[in-house]
């Protein structure tokens, strides 16, 4: 009897198949470099183009912060319809918390070289997707959320200090 009600009962997780999982780490990397890349082209040619006629002006030093927000969102939109092709599960929630956690990132590397920057931008969200589909796995959808949340907070907590 117990081994027919487990065998009714489904696993606490949706399966990843192997391409999925090196799928969604290519794709954060990949994500990772259109962020970074996406930012500096905006910042140097949109943002700073329109806030910078006075050097002085508070828009003027918030222009790369602009920058690194519409990059972040942008890339993450191709991120998230990436991780949709690869048939990852819940692919917006990865996408989401992996934009929240690593929000302000560009402000942390602004002393970095430009090569160390990218990398780094390319392991972070690389690791961030990769954590975030395999939190999203659960088919709890709320103890998903609630576990994203938390690490999410985490993430925020490390990169502030």
């Amino acid at each position: 009897m117990d081994t027919a009600e487990q065998a009714d009962r489904p696993a606490s997780f949706i399966l990843m198949s192997g391409r999925q999982v090196i799928g969604t780490i290519i794709t954060g990397a990949i994500v990772g470099v259109l962020s970074w890349g996406i930012a500096l082209l905006l910042d140097t040619y949109v943002f700073k183009t329109l806030f910078c006629h006075s050097m002085m002006t508070p828009q003027c030093q918030d222009a790369p912060q602009y920058a690194a927000m519409t990059a972040s969102l942008l890339a993450a939109a191709i991120g998230i319809f990436a991780l949709v092709k690869l048939q990852v599960f819940r692919p917006l929630l990865v996408g989401l918390a992996s934009v929240i956690g690593l929000w302000g990132l560009m402000n942390s590397v602004t002393s970095l070289t430009w090569q160390m920057s990218a990398l780094l931008f390319m392991g972070l969200f690389a690791v961030s997707y990769i954590l975030f589909a395999w939190i999203a796995r659960l088919r709890s959808f709320g103890l998903s959320v609630i576990i994203m949340v938390v690490v999410v907070v985490a993430v925020r907590f490390v990169l502030n200090s």
